[in-house]
């Protein structure tokens, strides 16, 4: 929002349309030629031939997000235990890949697999497994879990999870949820424990998760655009943090028992210029995404990510 209200106020809409979505909707609407620059969900990089980044800005967070959790309640707890104990064997496998490979992310991410293809930390049986519901909004935090349960778990798990989730009426167990956006801040009361991928990316890698990147499909956009676009993001970095209360709306953000939702620390917990480690950490996501999905990845995108990680370059002139 603070980001998109600056480019509002400050861009002249007479020689722009704006569209405004969930991330789903935005996606199309590059791959269409609908809109020419958008904010886009990072999986697009690696499923979309055509997106290429524009700017080296986007939404990423270094820790905990807030607006992307999983959901769950008191019948989930050992399941959850189960989870949050792999994830200390994970850590440790991703300590070991760093020291073997360095900052080499697709060797990093073929070890990865490999390991949890030979090692198993979960010990729950099918039958004790939760029913798991994914958000029909953003498709890069659907990836994002289903690698986190598939690196510690196993595929099977995740494979059963989404099954279960699919055929709700038949199960006797509530569902896991996954929460993304607006839904996300209104209603993690309505759970006993939220799951925050952007904490647990960060506690696994060490490194920030991008969730969306600004891309552009083959259009060549004018850099005066782009320059306006960056201006407009360091403004509302600062003013996140300095003064976060100008951004908030004529009515006041309520939770799902009308309280207040803490916007500030929101705002706080994201930032939109991406800086190395930031590449770093979407360079990760992009190559255990083509792992994990077994597809052919836009090698273009993906070396072109791989020499700005190497690069020791300032990231001012930056644009691919």
């Amino acid at each position: 929002y603070p980001l998109k209200k600056e480019i509002v106020s400050h861009i002249d809409q007479r020689k722009v349309t704006f569209h405004c979505g969930h991330p789903f909707h935005v996606n199309r609407w590059l791959q269409e030629g609908k809109v020419d620059i958008a904010p886009c969900s990072s999986i697009c990089l690696l499923t979309q031939e055509s997106f290429n980044i524009a700017l080296p800005l986007g939404v990423a967070s270094k820790g905990e997000v807030h607006s992307v959790y999983l959901g769950a309640g008191p019948e989930h707890r050992e399941f959850c235990y189960q989870l949050t104990k792999t994830f200390d064997s994970v850590r440790e496998l991703f300590d070991i890949a760093y020291m073997k490979f360095g900052n080499d992310f697709r060797s990093i991410s073929k070890y990865l697999f490999q390991q949890q293809k030979e090692s198993y930390f979960f010990s729950l049986s099918h039958e004790e497994l939760p029913p798991l519901v994914l958000s029909s909004a953003s498709e890069t935090s659907n990836i994002l879990l289903r690698l986190l349960i598939t690196i510690s778990c196993g595929e099977k798990v995740y494979l059963a999870m989404v099954q279960k989730g699919q055929t709700l009426q038949s199960q006797t167990m509530k569902p896991l949820k996954l929460v993304i956006g607006d839904n996300a801040l209104k209603y993690s009361s309505l759970f006993e424990t939220t799951y925050d991928l952007g904490k647990i990316w960060y506690d696994l890698t060490s490194l920030p998760f991008v969730f969306a990147v600004w891309q552009q499909s083959k259009k060549n956009i004018d850099e005066s655009w782009k320059k306006s676009i960056r201006d407009l993001a360091g403004l509302a970095e600062k003013k996140m943090r300095a003064d976060p209360h100008s951004y908030y709306p004529s009515r006041a953000f309520l939770d799902c028992f009308e309280r207040p939702v803490a916007l500030d620390q929101y705002w706080r917990s994201l930032h939109y210029t991406l800086k190395l480690q930031d590449m770093q950490g979407l360079l990760l996501y992009l190559c255990l995404a083509k792992e994990l999905l077994k597809k052919p990845p836009v090698y273009s995108t993906l070396s072109k990510l791989a020499r700005l990680e190497n690069s020791q370059s300032s990231l001012e002139n930056f644009s691919l």
